[in-house]
């Protein structure tokens, strides 16, 4: 756990391995300087996942 809490994420806004932990959920691009929220020990949470396909599942339904 304190390993990946300590270890640079890949940025998706820059393209670099820049993202680090502030505080717990607050991650942060030193090269860029956004923010975003994410798990309190690595960037990408268990649950993150499931979110985030529903969402693309039900953003597909009104769409079409």
């Amino acid at each position: 756990m304190e390993v990946g809490q300590h270890s640079k994420y890949f940025c998706e806004f820059c393209g670099k391995y820049a993202v680090k932990r502030e505080v717990v959920g607050i991650w942060g691009c030193k090269d860029r300087g956004k923010v975003e929220a994410g798990g309190a020990y690595a960037l990408n949470a268990a649950s993150a996942a499931t979110v985030r396909s529903t969402i693309r599942r039900l953003r597909e339904q009104t769409e079409s």
